[in-house]
C-alpha cells in the first residue's frame, strides 16, 4: 500500500525506518521548519497537497499529534485519501499542552487510530 507518513521530522523518520524494517516502502513528508509558526503551516498545506494529489498515496499515516500532522489529516481528507494516527504517538515538542490536546481532538475526528503493531500488516498489499 503507498502511504505517506506526515509529523515532526524525528517521528515521521522513525516511524518510516521501522516501517523499511518491515519490508514496507512509505515514504515521508517533512515539513520545513522554518520562519513563524502561521506562514510554516500554510506552506505545508499547499505542499502537502501537491504532495498527495502528485504521488497519489493510498492512505497517510499520521506520526504524531504536531501541526504538520494536522494539516497532512486536513488535506488527505478534503482529497478523500484514509487517515490513520499511530496510537499513542504525542506532540513532537514544542507545542505545549493545549496544542497538543487542540490538534489531538480534532485528529480524533479525521483519523483511525492504529496501534504500531498492526502497522505492517494493514500497510502490505
Amino acid at each position: 500500500m503507498k502511504t505517506l507518513i506526515a509529523g515532526s521530522p524525528r517521528a515521521a523518520g522513525a516511524l518510516a525506518e521501522r516501517l523499511a524494517d518491515e519490508g514496507i516502502d512509505a515514504r515521508t513528508a517533512i515539513p520545513d521548519t522554518a520562519g513563524e509558526a502561521i506562514p510554516a503551516l500554510a506552506s505545508s498545506l499547499v505542499e502537502l497537497e501537491r504532495r498527495i494529489r502528485d504521488d497519489r498515496p493510498e492512505m497517510v499515516l499520521l506520526a504524531d499529534r504536531g501541526d504538520h500532522a494536522l494539516a497532512a489529516a486536513l488535506v488527505a481528507t478534503k482529497l478523500l485519501v484514509p487517515v490513520a494516527a499511530v496510537a499513542g504517538a504525542g506532540d513532537p515538542g514544542g507545542g505545549g499542552p493545549s496544542q497538543a490536546g487542540e490538534n489531538s481532538r480534532l485528529l480524533t475526528l479525521l483519523a483511525d487510530e492504529v496501534e504500531i503493531v498492526a502497522l505492517p500488516k494493514l500497510l502490505r498489499p
